[in-house]
């Protein structure tokens, strides 16, 4: 299990937000501008291809190089950083997966919504 957890956002044109959490085995790793860039690309990976759980993210082709799976990419980060790397958890969430408008009192995300001026 990793030590150090690092927490990492990407939204999309405003459109597509995912949230991410990375494990690695020292904060030497985390605080690096290598891995920042690795965990960056990985959440953009997640916004592009809507994974629905760490399985299929694992599995997928990674967008920037879909000869190698995105599984391929997190063992050849951790090959180069020499510790583990993994995704722990991730949300992602889109404007379009809404069916009912704004004002509906269930929507499918977890979150809770309230629009500024709305009671």
């Amino acid at each position: 299990m990793p030590i150090y957890r690092v927490l990492h956002s990407y939204v999309h044109l405003g459109r597509i937000g995912v949230l991410a959490e990375f494990g690695c085995d020292s904060d030497f790793v985390a605080k690096s501008a290598k891995f920042r860039t690795f965990i960056n690309d990985v959440t953009m990976h997640i916004a592009a291809n809507a994974a629905t759980d760490l399985e299929s993210l694992h599995a997928e082709p990674f967008f920037k190089d879909d000869s190698r799976t995105v599984r391929d990419m997190l063992d050849e980060a951790s090959r180069q950083f020499r510790e583990g790397i993994c995704v722990l958890r991730f949300v992602r969430w889109s404007v379009d997966d809404y069916e009912r408008p704004f004002e509906s009192t269930s929507p499918r995300s977890p979150a809770v919504i309230y629009r500024i001026g709305h009671r």
